[in-house]
């Protein structure tokens, strides 16, 4: 992903902004580019969806960013306290777009998408008999700590009595949680 954010900003973002000024250029070149990426997952409307969602996002990022600035939203925003809110929201937003992703017809994204939002089929029993509550907290956890510290960077530097028992958990996180089958390979689809 890193090689794709890199050439499409190279060769798509950048060429599109030459010689246009203003935010509205901008904005425009955001979501064309997002587009453009989900048509390059595939030649779906779902992909397109996905893509213009995501372009969506990150336009609504900017505008909430100019509007908040100096305000005491940017003041919360901006305190380590907030990190795990932030990350929590940027997971949610991305977990509403696989519902664009994976499905092969718009009319599935739409039961898909109802279902995330409307918790349907999704109790208290379900939640913990998958330990899906424990795969959130842990990877919330893993997320605030990589960016307060660069957890992985400092974990290699521990001695091994802190080493050890973090790899441990992290193996049996994968055993508890394992593909339930093969998966295809999304790019061969392609």
């Amino acid at each position: 992903h890193i090689t794709l954010s890199t050439w499409v900003r190279d060769y798509l973002f950048m060429p599109f902004s030459r010689g246009g000024k203003g935010r509205f250029v901008l904005y425009r070149n955001m979501l064309v580019v997002m587009v453009l990426v989900g048509l390059w997952h595939g030649a779906n409307w779902t992909f397109i969806v996905w893509g213009a969602y995501h372009g969506l996002l990150l336009i609504g990022y900017r505008l909430f960013d100019r509007a908040t600035v100096g305000t005491a939203i940017d003041r919360v925003m901006k305190q380590r306290s907030f990190v795990p809110f932030s990350v929590g929201l940027m997971f949610a937003a991305f977990i509403l777009s696989a519902a664009f992703f994976r499905p092969k017809t718009l009319q599935t994204s739409g039961y898909v998408l109802g279902a995330l939002l409307g918790f349907q089929h999704v109790t208290g029993e379900f939640l913990l008999t998958t330990g899906t509550l424990v795969l959130l907290f842990v990877s919330l956890f893993l997320a605030v700590a990589q960016e307060r510290n660069q957890f992985i960077d400092r974990l290699a530097l521990q001695p091994a009595r802190v080493q050890i028992p973090a790899y441990v958990v992290a193996f049996v996180a994968l055993e508890l949680f394992p593909a339930t089958g093969p998966v295809p390979f999304v790019y061969f689809q392609f």
